[in-house]
């Protein structure tokens, strides 16, 4: 890379909705879209495309694009008990990249996802507990034929679904 690259043109649509039930609980709906009108480009990885320098790699690719569209859907319910707090929230969405016409999901593309958590004070500490899980992120498997390595078509499988249980005490 020797100049930055332009910035992005974006559409963006967001509509929703948001309820207080009594003094405790509140509800919120979202739905968004949002639209590359003309390309973009970035580098990642084929097989890891989670990582801090994708350019490093040796299996990095440069992805230039005719655009892209993202949507999704938010559900998020928070409250509180006394002390207690709580929320949840539940996404359906889906990102893809337009190339030659055709639209490609992102590698980091999860199309559902769901948080939820409590933070509760016990004496002077606050602990919370939060879980999270979502469907897995796309790959692109690499394939040894006993010769040479050759990429399968980009994104073409899905890793298994992510779930993740964190605990936090504060003082």
């Amino acid at each position: 890379e020797q100049a930055f690259r332009p910035a992005q043109n974006t559409l963006q649509q967001v509509v929703g909705i948001q309820q207080r039930f009594g003094d405790h609980i509140s509800m919120r709906l979202e739905a968004y879209r949002k639209k590359g009108q003309d390309g973009s480009a970035y580098d990642e990885n084929l097989s890891n495309p989670r990582t801090l320098l994708p350019e490093l790699q040796a299996d990095s690719v440069h992805v230039v694009t005719d655009g892209f569209v993202a949507r999704g859907l938010e559900l998020s319910v928070a409250g509180e008990h006394g002390d207690l707090e709580w929320w949840a929230n539940y996404t359906r969405a889906s990102t893809r990249d337009e190339i030659g016409g055709e639209y490609i999901h992102r590698s980091w593309d999860q199309v559902h996802t769901g948080n939820a958590g409590v933070i509760m004070p016990i004496g002077a500490w606050r602990v919370s507990i939060s879980v999270t899980a979502h469907s897995g992120w796309l790959t692109t498997p690499l394939i040894y034929d006993g010769t040479r390595v050759t990429a399968a078509a980009r994104n073409s499988e899905r890793f298994g679904h992510f779930a993740s249980l964190d605990l936090k005490a504060t003082r």
